[in-house]
């Protein structure tokens, strides 16, 4: 899920992987107007992928709750930014 989120980001604002970071998304999202709660949900999306990439615990429950959690913010994102 990290990498389709990083990849859709990437994509959708024309940021080289290279460039992408936490900061950067958060900029493109702002740039193109993106509701506060949607900008923080991708953000926090992106922050709990990165962190269930290294954390112990229930991997299986923890990667279909971020997959559902991507599926989200994409459709929002899809549906709200232009």
């Amino acid at each position: 899920m990290s990498q389709a989120l990083w990849g859709y980001i990437a994509d959708k604002f024309m940021i080289s992987r290279a460039d992408l970071s936490i900061e950067s998304v958060r900029i493109a999202l702002v740039e193109k107007e993106t509701p506060d709660e949607l900008v923080d949900q991708f953000v926090e999306t992106l922050n709990k992928c990165e962190y269930a990439r290294f954390a112990p615990g229930d991997a299986g429950k923890k990667m279909e709750d971020l997959y559902h959690l991507g599926i989200e913010v994409i459709t929002k994102a899809e549906r709200l930014i232009k």
